[in-house]
């Protein structure tokens, strides 16, 4: 199964830099509602709802981006050209519900990690990769984010 690189570089890199943008934008907002409030003393609680609100959601956004950007931070320095090929016995898959899936021919594909041989491997599936499966991958080697696999029928 293959997958494009522009596909990783979006969501991984691309889209956790903008969501971290879009955090400091709103806690820039939030301090300076914070600040006016204490100024002013105009201490309504639906201001305080809101706070807390977007505490919460710049801080799971955070996260998320955060757990994104450990794969796709070495996309700046990699490229499609720069694949590895191993091959091995699938020891345990980690399903990753963190990133996206999307829709390909073959259906809705989930993102996984994969051990191989005692070394993780971002893959993206429709779910027929199973442990114990013989696979060979063709991957980056910073990001281990895999373009390219197949099962090998042994």
């Amino acid at each position: 199964m293959n997958f494009e690189y522009k596909y990783y570089k979006i969501e991984l890199l691309w889209g956790s830099l903008l969501g971290l943008l879009l955090v400091v934008v709103l806690m820039y907002i939030l301090s300076r509602g914070i600040y006016r409030q204490i100024k002013f003393q105009k201490g309504k609680w639906y201001f305080w709802l809101v706070v807390v609100l977007t505490t919460v959601i710049g801080g799971l956004i955070v996260f998320d981006c955060a757990l994104n950007l450990k794969y796709g931070i070495h996309l700046i320095s990699e490229n499609e050209n720069d694949l590895v090929q191993t091959s091995g016995v699938i020891e345990d898959i980690i399903i990753q519900y963190h990133i996206s899936g999307h829709t390909e021919e073959e259906g809705r594909t989930n993102c996984k990690l994969i051990v191989i041989n005692g070394e993780e491997y971002l893959v993206v599936s429709v779910g027929d990769l199973k442990t114990g499966d013989i696979v060979t991958l063709n991957y980056l080697p910073k990001s281990r984010i895999v373009l390219e696999w197949q099962i090998d029928m042994a």
